[in-house]
């Protein structure tokens, strides 16, 4: 591979890398990126399985508790688990108005009239309420 790192996986057990394992993770360098499809597609048939049948791919297993992140839900979860139960508010955001079990990114606003239930204010005009 002729980018900067390799590309790796990490996965929930044992370091392997079939159909159906759970994917902790993946860092992808820039030149693997650049040679994804612009269409939709799976990564493991797309990148993942050709780059480990080239020998280009680092699987890494891992064991412990996993949230995956690729669904608002997930997210939220995630961080309210890190933060035991809490909202969780970026560096630098505004918070003026009332939250429960919410995530404020960082430098977001939430004004003074607002309550936040089950929420993830990305900044001042997105907001991804979780239900």
């Amino acid at each position: 591979m002729d980018g900067i790192g390799s590309a790796r996986v990490l996965v929930a057990g044992a370091a392997t890398l079939d159909p159906g394992v759970r994917i902790v993770g993946s860092l992808l360098p820039p030149d693997v990126v650049a040679t994804l499809p612009l269409r939709p597609s799976g990564l493991y048939e797309v990148c993942w399985k050709p780059l480990l049948a080239a020998g280009e791919l680092d699987v890494l297993g891992a064991e412990g508790d996993f949230v995956a992140c690729d669904r608002p839900r997930d997210y939220l979860v995630a961080n309210l688990a890190v933060s035991n139960g809490e909202s969780v508010i970026g560096v630098g955001a505004d918070v003026r108005g009332a939250l429960t079990r919410s995530v404020v990114w960082p430098n977001a606003l939430v004004c003074e009239d607002e309550v936040l239930v089950d929420a993830i204010r990305v900044d001042d005009r997105v907001t991804v309420l979780v239900r």
